[in-house]
């Protein structure tokens, strides 16, 4: 497997392989020899030869850049292809950044006349970091297949859940905005469908060229959109499907990070963000899990805890930076309550 077709993501994947056999009790050496015996990437190897792993390692010393890594994640999470296609303004965390929210206009005037004068409004927003978190627990069986099948279920496992996560973070950064446009559907039909388009499409405000307009959906809104009919019983959205596709003529993104029976509307071009870097991941043989996808917080004495060391299993962790700030108020519009059938 060459490292220069490698993805950012199969990357990842080999590196938590090689931290989690590191916890398991192998030496650092010896999970590399591991890891080169079956093959596994040389960016990869380098990653765990210089322990731990960090954002650090994957973004300079593996050379698996934030670009990389988002085009990696292009299918799996909102955040991260929007990020890759671009659209999102660029802000650095915890800096205080001047963005020009009104454009500026001219005009037309005839030969020796003044010239109007254009008021840019600037307004100074700070990129306040987030950190979106992933736990999955795994098999030895599974730590230890290599086989295509086996890393295809590894991986799937480990970066759908970070998607997930990050795409639930920035979605509800969004939504708890003080400028966002929030409202119920209007109902079932393929006619108020399309209603509760056009409120949405009304209420974010567009630039004209310079827009960057992404719809995103719900799985369950997903699978409503590409199977509801008109009167005539035919596609109410033709080039919609369960996995995406375009409602209005607009992409339309499916993430499992969204709210149920909702809906969301978004000009990225007014949505400041720093990518953050690549995923650090880290691995434990020793720690006490609640197996379950809705964990105590905080854990109570009725909570039932699952010893990794005991079932002889893994918990492989996923951590990852970002910083999103929307720099005007009417670039994020959500319908709630999405019952189209």
């Amino acid at each position: 497997m060459s490292p220069e077709t490698t993805s950012a993501a199969a990357i990842l994947g080999w590196a938590a392989r090689g931290e989690a056999l590191i916890a398991k009790g192998s030496f650092r050496g010896e999970a590399v020899d591991w890891m080169v015996a079956n093959n596994a990437p040389a960016r990869a190897v380098a990653i765990v030869q210089k322990a731990p792993v960090s954002p650090s390692d994957l973004s300079t010393m593996a050379g698996v850049t934030l670009n990389s890594w988002a085009d990696s994640q292009r299918t799996t999470s909102a955040f991260y292809r929007i990020l890759s296609d671009g659209g999102f303004v660029r802000g650095i965390a915890n800096a205080k950044i001047a963005i020009t929210t009104v454009p500026a206009s001219g005009s037309a005037i005839g030969e020796g006349a003044v010239i109007p004068v254009t008021p840019v409004t600037i307004t100074s927003v700070t990129l306040t970091p987030t950190k979106a978190a992933a736990l999955i627990v795994v098999s030895d069986l599974l730590l230890k297949d290599v086989s295509a099948a086996g890393q295809t279920a590894f991986n799937r496992s480990l970066l759908s859940a970070l998607s997930a996560q990050v795409d639930a973070a920035f979605l509800a950064r969004l939504v708890s905005d003080a400028g966002t446009f929030s409202t119920a559907s209007a109902g079932a039909t393929a006619v108020l469908a399309r209603t509760d388009l056009r409120v949405a499409l009304q209420n974010v405000n567009t630039t004209g060229g310079s827009s960057k307009l992404y719809w995103i959906a719900g799985v369950d809104v997903a699978k409503r959109a590409s199977t509801l009919a008109d009167t005539a019983g035919g596609d109410a959205f033709a080039a919609m499907s369960a996995m995406g596709g375009e409602l209005a003529n607009l992409p339309c993104i499916v993430s499992s990070g969204i709210a149920t029976n909702s809906l969301v509307l978004i000009d990225a071009s007014g949505i400041a963000v720093d990518g953050g870097s690549p995923p650090a991941v880290s691995a434990s043989t020793n720690a006490s899990v609640q197996l379950n996808t809705v964990p105590d917080s905080p854990p109570t004495a009725a909570t039932v805890a699952s010893s990794m060391f005991q079932l002889n299993m893994t918990a492989l962790r996923a951590d990852a930076w970002f910083a999103v700030q929307p720099i005007r108020d009417d670039a994020v519009a959500v319908i709630t309550g999405i019952a189209w059938a």
